[in-house]
């Protein structure tokens, strides 16, 4: 009995330095936000949604294609962040749409665990080298950072939690995946951090951690009018926990936006299953039982 309290006890402190640690970091890289207008907090409960219709993109090239100054690049501070809880596994589903204006929309999501994103470290103020080898405007993150890496690899470390990189000077556990409806740029040599950046729908994760399987769909501005540029994620038994969302544009050459109208729509979306599988476990369900009917009956 004493030996099992002791255990208790360890794991509660464990946890409890765990939390303080991912807390410790906040310095100011970037600021998620903290409610998501539209529909006010930012809880992803069971079946419910999430989503602000009234979002206007800073930059045309926030997330990537800033080719000469950020070497295609995130430019952090020029796109939105947003960051949810999701209270249940469950499946959910992320999709940003181009409501007005040319843009090519992409975003890429993080897994932060048991706490919100804390922004991260500015490196300018904390010392953290992490420039990029092409880009002229040789910004510090969060300013300028690798969008589409996974957690821990250079143009990242500024928002990795410690535990997963001795470096890291943030919260963030594993990058998960990114939609890109705008330019591919797949030349590593022409890319600030040496990465491949894909068009479409992506998935970083190289295990199962937070989600058991991924789709999504991408729609360009150009493919799209008039239904307008579309990014697109579905996750699979996403792990409850909290997430955050980088969102912004990803092709320097579409810049119709209208001036002073909101230009994008966030939606996180809990997806219910489809009938059939409700059916199918039912079916399972009703098999199962026969079968120890039938053990017991022999």
């Amino acid at each position: 009995m004493h030996k099992k309290l002791t255990t208790s006890i360890k794991v509660i402190l464990a946890g409890a330095a765990v939390v303080a640690s991912s807390s410790a970091f906040a310095a100011g890289g970037i600021v998620p936000k903290t409610t998501w207008g539209v529909t006010g907090g930012d809880v992803l409960g069971a079946g419910t949604s999430l989503y602000n219709n009234a979002l206007t993109l800073g930059s045309d090239k926030s997330w990537t294609d800033n080719a000469s100054q950020l070497g295609n690049d995130a430019w952090g501070h020029a796109g939105t962040w947003y960051a949810f809880d999701n209270t249940v596994k469950q499946n959910v589903e992320i999709n940003a749409k181009v409501i007005d204006g040319n843009y090519d929309a992409a975003f890429t999501v993080w897994a932060t665990g048991n706490t919100p994103f804390n922004g991260g470290t500015n490196g300018a103020t904390s010392g953290l080298a992490e420039r990029d080898t092409v880009g002229s405007f040789l910004s510090t993150p969060a300013h300028d950072f690798n969008q589409v890496g996974q957690l821990g690899t250079i143009g990242t470390q500024w928002m990795t939690d410690p535990s997963v990189n001795a470096n890291g000077q943030g919260n963030a556990l594993e990058t998960l995946a990114y939609a890109n409806s705008g330019v591919a740029h797949t030349n590593t040599a022409l890319n600030g951090y040496g990465q491949v950046i894909n068009a479409g729908a992506n998935q970083v994760a190289s295990d199962n951690a937070y989600f058991s399987s991924l789709t999504g769909y991408v729609v360009s501005a150009a493919a799209g009018i008039p239904s307008q540029s579309q990014a697109d994620l579905q996750f699979t038994n996403l792990a409850a926990g909290w997430y955050v969302i980088f969102l912004g544009g990803a092709n320097a050459a579409q810049t119709l936006a209208t001036t002073g109208v909101p230009n994008l729509a966030l939606n996180v979306s809990a997806v219910p299953l489809p009938g059939a599988v409700y059916m199918f476990g039912a079916g399972l369900a009703g098999l199962a039982t026969a079968a120890r009917r039938k053990s017991l009956t022999a």
